[in-house]
């Protein structure tokens, strides 16, 4: 009997299959005429027909009809082109009998291999079942069964693909179908790619859970310039439990293979998650990891890279009950890795450090710690070891929403042995986390302990001594009035361990915005804030930060510094430890010409390096900075013109190895007095070590004169002169020369380009004192 609308001679060509018995050649050359492939079939059993064609022209789309045994259609569809791939999978046969394949190429011709094959049946944790496609655009389908909720995991490794011809690339995707051929998940198909360079094994997987018992199917298919060759794997997942800081190794054997935990909770515990040691085959790869809370629903999702010990923050818990965790290696990778549930010790802001050491390589170390709102806290690591001379590991910490509170705290092995993190003012009370993950090492080891910022008042002049924890910060007050001047010092600062590891020192306003800092290190263990003129009226708040971790001592003052008077007597500079900065105040008037001077200027300890001496205005802005040395008689500086009225400050800072021990700092206006051409010589004596001598006289536009010098008398004297210039009405040298120790002699001055007032400056280097006596005269 022909099929349904057909006669017995539009059937050109006929075949008979055996199932699972390879491919058979069916050739339709005559066009308008049809072929028929018989087959028989039993219930019970899935099939599938798979096509390798060639018709002609080759991009011809053919419809396609598969025959019951009682000569009613079963399934009818297209094949060919790009859209209609080769491969028909049947639905489930209700009886068993002789089906036939009905292909009606139309007014095309047509060349097929064709089979007819049982769809394998999988089992899960049973062996990979290898492919068979032969052709391009094929699919493949598989059956198996699962119980109502069970989880399964499709595993397809070793793909690669066979390319049709001007083709190099290609990709597959699988679809997964419930008893009731609905689809799961078919708005986002899983998609599979061939072997590469990132991917070696040409793995893949996909896993869900069944909704239903039953038998499901999924389907491999092909895009239509390639097919794919493959082995395919079902699987049940890796279970267990999960206890607080017990590390388990977790071996998934099989590609598509994943794992899922179950720990239980309490509401307000505060745990984390921990996966390490990732060793993953045939390529690293990420593990990505959802945890979910006792209703099902998700709670946390991370991933772990092999590269890093990789860590999930949960925070405080808000339910208690049974959480599950599940681990899923991506591209369908699989082997080994550590998983921990993470608790860790509760640390107390008093109690001393505590040692650690994690299991694994590249395990995180996880703490916990109960804050207040408001508070500021501290978390301090030291005697960092990693495994590694150069290793390191990063400090974050956790609110207890789980919300990171930082980007990672670096914590190195070399050379400061630590680290620490802080936070000011917590926002909410509750039980926060701080993590260690290492980045290099087999594992770490060391000490954390948990502080509060160190606090109390300044007062002005009285030193405040300051012993800090590991990683403790400190947090002082003064009161302060807009526009009063004062500075901050830190002195003596020491750490443990002693190597080059910097103290930050920042000054905040009154609303909360940094208005100054520095720093200190081994190297240069004090440091200085000026604060010229504080911005507003209100309480100030210093702050003293270690940057790596360790302990730290050190003296904090505030200190207004001491007054020193323009013309009034000299001050003795000394300071109390190395590297210490002395302040000084004074005030002056718009306009004012101040000239510095430091004589006889002493070390504690011999040092070739400088006194630095800075000026700066009532605002703060430098005027003026120099450096003296001990080798020298002395040194001097000058503000040629005040740029305010009022309160400006003397910063004297010596070499960070030592304290200055003696010198005579002095501030002066210049010595005044007039000088008449022709009167007898006068006496021009400078007594205080930076002034100069500033002389006037008037002059007449033409005239030429000669300065004389004799008795000249310095001190100290070697090596030392005083220069001595003629300036013009307009302030600019006219003529100048210099006399030392004894000297009796002069220059002359050239020809006065005007009549006007002219000065003569007499200027010691190195600041020192002198006498002589000067005459103006004029010459031929």
């Amino acid at each position: 009997m022909p099929p349904p609308g057909l006669l017995v001679g539009d059937v050109v060509a006929s075949i008979r299959l055996t199932v699972d018995a390879g491919n058979r050649n069916l050739v339709i050359g005559t066009s308008g005429k049809s072929g028929v492939a018989l087959f028989d079939a039993s219930p019970g059993l899935s099939y599938s027909i798979q096509l390798a064609m060639e018709p002609s022209p080759t991009n011809a789309v053919m419809p396609y009809k598969v025959i019951k045994p009682d000569n009613t259609v079963l399934l009818s569809g297209s094949i060919g082109g790009n859209s209609y791939p080769p491969s028909i999978h049947l639905p489930s046969l209700s009886a068993a009998g002789t089906y036939s394949l009905l292909l009606s190429p139309g007014a095309t011709t047509l060349n097929v291999n064709l089979r007819v094959e049982t769809d394998p049946l999988l089992v899960v944790d049973g062996p990979a079942v290898t492919s068979n496609l032969d052709a391009v655009y094929q699919s493949a389908r598989y059956v198996f069964d699962a119980m109502a909720n069970q989880p399964i995991g499709i595993g397809i490794s070793h793909l690669t693909f066979v390319f049709a011809p001007a083709y190099s690339s290609s990709n597959a995707r699988l679809r997964i179908f419930r008893p009731d051929g609905v689809e799961i998940a078919a708005s986002d198909p899983t998609y599979c790619y061939g072997v590469t360079t990132s991917n070696p094994g040409g793995n893949c997987d996909t896993e869900f859970v069944a909704p239903m018992a039953g038998r499901y199917t999924f389907i491999f298919e092909d895009t239509f310039q390639a097919y794919g060759q493959y082995s395919v794997t079902l699987n049940s997942e890796v279970t267990g439990t999960l206890l607080p800081d017990a590390s388990q190794v977790v071996s998934v054997a099989r590609a598509g293979q994943d794992a899922r935990f179950t720990f239980a909770a309490n509401a307000g515990d505060s745990l984390g998650l921990d996966v390490s040691a990732i060793a993953l085959q045939p390529q690293a790869g990420n593990l990505y990891l959802a945890v979910y809370k006792p209703d099902g629903t998700v709670f946390k999702s991370c991933s772990a890279t092999p590269s890093a010990a990789s860590y999930c923050e949960l925070g405080t818990l808000a339910t208690g009950g049974t959480y599950t965790v599940t681990v899923d290696p991506a591209n369908g990778a699989f082997g080994t890795f550590a998983l921990t549930l993470k608790q860790g010790a509760l640390l107390g802001p008093t109690d001393p450090p505590l040692a650690f050491a994690t299991v694994g390589a590249k395990e995180s170390a996880r703490f916990r710690f109960s804050g207040t709102a408001g508070q500021n806290v501290s978390v301090g690591i030291s005697a960092l070891a990693t495994g590694a001379s150069n290793g390191y590991a990063s400090l974050y910490l956790y609110a207890p929403n789980g919300t990171a509170l930082n980007s990672g705290e670096p914590c190195y092995v070399t050379p400061s042995g630590g680290c620490r993190a802080r936070i000011t003012n917590l926002a909410q009370s509750g039980t926060y986390s701080a993590v260690l993950q290492p980045v290099t090492g087999a594992n770490v080891t060391g000490n954390v302990n948990l502080s509060q910022d160190l606090a109390g008042v300044l007062q002005p002049g009285v030193p405040q001594d300051i012993t800090a924890r590991s990683g403790q910060a400190a947090r002082y007050t003064f009161d302060g009035v807009a526009g009063d001047s004062t500075s901050i010092k830190l002195l003596g600062v020491s750490t443990t361990p002693s190597t080059n590891i910097s103290t930050y020192i920042s000054v905040i306003r009154p609303g909360g915005a940094v208005i100054a800092s520095a720093s200190t290190s081994a190297s240069s263990p004090a440091a200085f804030i000026n604060l010229a003129s504080l911005p507003a009226t209100g309480t100030y708040t210093v702050t003293i930060d270690p940057a790596q971790g360790g302990a730290w001592q050190g003296r904090l003052l505030l200190d207004p510094g001491a007054p020193i008077a323009i013309n009034g007597d000299s001050v003795s500079p000394r300071t109390s430890a190395p590297g210490e900065t002395l302040r000084y105040t004074f005030s002056a008037t718009a306009g004012q010409r101040i000239e510095i001077g430091m004589a006889g200027l002493g070390y504690a300890a011999a040092s070739t390096s400088g006194t630095t001496l800075a000026v700066y205005s009532p605002t703060g802005a430098s005027l003026a900075s120099f450096a003296c040395y001990t080798s020298w008689a002395g040194c001097d500086n000058f503000i040629a013109s005040a740029p305010a009225t009022g309160t400006y400050s003397l910063v004297v800072t010596p070499p960070t190895s030592t304290s200055i021990t003696g010198g005579a700092l002095t501030l002066s206006t210049p010595l005044a007095g007039t000088i008449n051409v022709g009167d007898p010589a006068q006496v021009v004596a400078i007594s205080r070590a930076g002034q100069t001598a500033r002389y006037a006289f008037s002059g007449t536009a033409g005239q030429l004169l000669r300065v004389n010098w004799s008795a000249a008398s310095l001190d100290p004297t070697p090596g030392i002169s005083v220069s001595v210039t003629v300036l013009k009405p307009d302030g600019t040298t006219l003529s100048s020369g210099s006399f030392s120790n004894g000297s009796a002699s002069g220059f002359d001055v050239a020809a006065l380009p005007s009549t006007g007032t002219y000065t003569l400056v007499f200027d010691p280097s190195q600041a020192v004192t002198m006498s002589a006596s000067v005459s103006l005269v004029t010459r031929p």
